[in-house]
This record gives C-alpha cells, sequence and structure tokens, in this order.
C-alpha cells in the first residue's frame, strides 16, 4: 500500500511525498504523516475511520465523506487522485 500527501497553499497543489505503508491502520497512517507533515497542518482526508485517530491532537484534521458528498472521489481530493493516477500502470485502469 502507498500513503500520500500533497501541499497545498493557496489552493494549488505543492510537493508530494509518496511512501509504501503496511496497511491503512491508524498506527501506520499516523507513522506516515509523522514524518512527511509537519503539526498543526491541516490534513484533509476522505472517511476512512482510521484518519481521525491518526491525526488527532497533531493536526487539524478536515474529513469528507466521499459517498455522503455526492461528489466523486477526484472532485473531493483532487490532488491525490491526479498523483495516483499519474504514477499508476496504465493510467490508473485494473487489470
Amino acid at each position: 500500500m502507498i500513503g500520500g500527501v500533497i501541499e497545498r497553499d493557496l489552493g494549488r497543489f505543492g510537493r508530494v511525498r509518496l511512501s509504501v505503508i503496511p496497511d491503512a491502520s491508524t498506527t501506520s497512517l499516523a507513522a506516515f504523516l509523522d514524518v512527511n507533515v509537519e503539526p498543526g497542518s491541516n490534513v484533509i482526508t476522505d472517511g476512512w475511520s482510521a484518519y481521525s485517530a491518526a491525526t488527532q491532537g497533531l493536526y487539524d484534521h478536515t474529513s469528507t465523506s466521499i459517498k455522503a458528498s455526492g461528489l466523486a472521489a477526484h472532485e473531493v481530493l483532487p490532488g491525490v487522485h491526479r498523483v495516483f493516477l499519474s504514477i499508476s500502470p496504465a493510467g490508473g485502469h485494473r487489470y
């Protein structure tokens, strides 16, 4: 599994950080954030439940349930979806 974060400043995307992580657990996500995100930053995520505990006390956390939003995932989190699409084999198609 690959974890990814993208800096955002004034609505523009900045540096990207990607890393292999063991799984999507709170422990793995917290370790990834600790290495890649400055404390106090606003971490914007989808509604995966592990993010709340992984960000608690160190980061401001904004979560949007993609399903509840009625929007497509690339509309809710456009930067990270663009990055992962660009590094996926065959432009993001699964075989």
